[in-house]
């Protein structure tokens, strides 16, 4: 995955206001199959579960691992060099999640597709 360009984009020229900021990142996929064994590892990563509750890590078990390993034999592992329409979902949700921490220091959460 390769940042092309970052920049913060001024609402006001949109006729919106907020108190929000807001980021135009440009990613480039070089290698789609390597970019899914990279999902597929992110997302398997459970070690920031030990910062939660019991109850919450209860709550995690009993919804993300089904949909984890759903995603995981049934679309990341048959990616070869196309991006399929789930898999794309998948691809651009993670790479904006990644930038984010990467570039704009965000802290590293699972996605919420995984909940």
């Amino acid at each position: 995955m390769e940042i092309k360009s970052i920049e913060r984009v001024d609402i006001k020229d949109f006729g919106k206001t907020t108190t929000g900021v807001v980021f135009k990142i440009h990613v480039k996929i070089h290698d789609i199959e390597k970019r899914a064994k990279d999902i597929i590892q992110s997302i398997s990563n459970e070690s920031w579960i030990t910062n939660l509750g019991i109850v919450e890590q209860l709550s995690y078990a009993a919804r993300a691992k089904k949909t984890i390993e759903k995603l995981v034999t049934e679309i990341f592992e048959k990616v070869e060099n196309t991006v399929t329409e789930e898999f794309g979902e998948y691809l651009v949700s993670q790479s904006a999640k990644d930038s984010l921490i990467i570039h704009l220091k965000h802290s590293n959460i699972p996605l919420a597709e995984m909940w």
